[in-house]
């Protein structure tokens, strides 16, 4: 459907796009109720960005600052997911039992059933976008679990889209590579 977006000068951003719903229909648990919904147009909205979560009938307000968007900067449950990321250290599964304890007890609050034997990266990957979706953490969970170019390639190609990887890597400040005498040298696409 077209987007018919509301007032507020940050509109637009965070917009459930359809592999995240899928991913909350499935995944989500207890927390799907309270992350998105969908407006009066049938679009979907990130319900924090409303001014009491769930009500779209004043949009945004007058005021996008007085809408629900304080900026989380680290919570309990993002700790706990780091916790079994760093027990994992860039292997694709462990059986560690601290690493099912840290991302069991985020299921548990989620009301979802524990994962038992085998923690695996695509699980902790997708339990970090259902519990931290619209907090900004996609992007670099993407880069550090290796799978960034392969996802957002994936995602760029369904939608029509130009990808390239090079737009994975920012710019090296050209100070930086000068200073260096030739031992760096600039990212590709720079």
């Amino acid at each position: 459907s077209e987007f018919n977006f509301l007032t507020g000068r940050q509109d637009g951003l965070n917009i459930p796009e359809p592999g995240l719903l899928a991913a909350f229909d499935a995944n989500g648990g207890d927390r799907t109720q309270y992350s998105y919904v969908q407006a009066s147009n049938n679009d979907f909205e990130c319900a924090k960005y409303f001014p009491d979560g769930f009500d779209e009938s004043e949009g945004y307000g007058p005021n996008s600052r007085t809408a629900g968007n304080d900026w989380i900067v680290l919570r309990y449950a993002d700790v706990l997911l780091m916790h079994a990321e760093a027990i994992l250290a860039g292997s694709q599964s462990s059986t560690a039992s601290n690493a099912l304890t840290s991302v069991n007890e985020v299921r548990q609050r989620a009301g979802l059933d524990d994962i038992t034997g085998t923690l695996t990266a695509d699980d902790l990957l997708l339990e970090r976008r259902v519990e931290l979706a619209f907090e900004n953490h996609r992007f670099f969970d993407l880069l550090r679990f290796g799978v960034a170019s392969t996802v957002l390639a994936a995602y760029a190609a369904d939608r029509g889209y130009d990808f390239n990887v090079n737009q994975l890597l920012l710019p090296i400040p050209a100070r930086e590579v000068n200073l260096s005498r030739g031992v760096m040298s600039q990212n590709p696409g720079y």
